[in-house]
């Protein structure tokens, strides 16, 4: 195996714990959100770190038209289209 192949396969694995929170979490609002569903709980998993959690949240409350109610490992989410459109 080449050097440059071996360097692209690590890569691949130093993904951030973050990111891999993300991908969880995204990976089940695709599917609820493909099922028509306007809600969600989400919750954070024993060894996920918690700046990693509160920066998730931070982001999700400055996304359009989602509302987040979030407890230390949960949170509720909602969304729709505003008021306006």
């Amino acid at each position: 195996m080449s050097r440059s192949i071996a360097r692209s396969i690590t890569a691949l694995w130093q993904v951030s714990s973050y990111d891999r929170m993300v991908r969880r979490i995204n990976g089940q609002l695709s599917n609820l959100c493909a099922h028509n569903t306007t809600q969600a709980s989400i919750q954070r998993l024993p060894g996920e770190r918690d700046d990693d959690w509160e920066r998730l949240l931070d982001e999700l409350r400055i996304a359009d038209n989602v509302a987040v109610e979030a407890g230390r490992d949960c949170a509720h989410l909602s969304w729709g289209e505003s008021e306006n459109e």
